[in-house]
């Protein structure tokens, strides 16, 4: 998103670079609540062709890595399906507030390792 930010002229891609990384931890909004306020800006200034440009790489690029991709990563580490992965995830963070987007996939993460567990120690 920082090297968009650049690649449009946006004052300070950096720090508005870093803004969309920690505000991509919130889900399926995430990273669209720094870009789309700089694409209607790009649009008040006239830069139309630019803001296209920034609304198409948020929409396509960011949103398939934050909403798909990421998903995918942490459920191949983790061995467990998206489904709880994402339930976790927004179970977490209704319950614990930011903090809950790390520790409702940990808690579903050892809820499903102790029903393993218990099921593997079950005599037959």
């Amino acid at each position: 998103m920082g090297l968009s930010f650049a690649f449009t002229g946006l004052s300070s891609p950096v720090v508005f670079g870093v803004l969309a990384s920690l505000a991509a931890l919130v889900p399926l909004v995430g990273s669209s609540l720094v870009w789309v306020p700089a694409a209607i800006m790009l649009v008040v200034q006239g830069r139309v062709g630019a803001a296209a440009f920034l609304a198409f790489w948020g929409m396509v690029v960011v949103s398939l890595v934050d909403n798909i991709v990421r998903p995918l990563v942490v459920t191949g580490r983790a061995q467990i399906s998206t489904l709880p992965v994402l339930l976790g995830l927004m179970g977490g963070l209704a319950t614990f507030g930011a903090i809950g987007i790390v520790l409702g996939p940990v808690v579903i993460a050892l809820a499903l390792a102790l029903l393993r567990f218990i099921e593997e120690e079950r005599p037959v």
